[in-house]
């Protein structure tokens, strides 16, 4: 009898692992923190903008989906760190204590 419950118990909980992993092998939705409205780039209220439909478009190459939670950017490491988000969309310059490499800007809006 002992054999027959620690064989029916290891069936159950081999069974919920194998759809647990499933379940998470199909995730298609990428959690990222993105600013506060800066219209034409991001406009939170809408949830689109010029980067944000850049970003949704390259995660839709690999079929993903992408979902953006609104914070100001002084809150974004910080966030980040304590929760489980995929990305950020923006940084601030003067965060290189949290070793993130941030690359040089050559474009207009520095």
């Amino acid at each position: 009898m002992n054999f027959l419950v620690k064989t029916i118990i290891f069936v159950f909980l081999s069974y919920a692992c194998i759809l647990h992993n499933l379940a998470w092998g199909q995730d298609n939705h990428i959690e990222m923190l993105a600013g506060l409205s800066k219209p034409p780039f991001v406009m939170a209220n809408e949830d689109k903008g010029i980067q944000l439909e850049i970003i949704e478009a390259a995660f839709a190459k690999s079929d993903k989906f992408v979902r953006f939670t609104y914070l100001p950017l002084s809150r974004h490491l910080n966030v980040f760190q304590s929760r489980n988000f995929d990305g950020i969309i923006t940084l601030v310059n003067h965060k290189k204590e949290w070793g993130i490499c941030l690359s040089k800007c050559s474009g207009y809006a520095c």
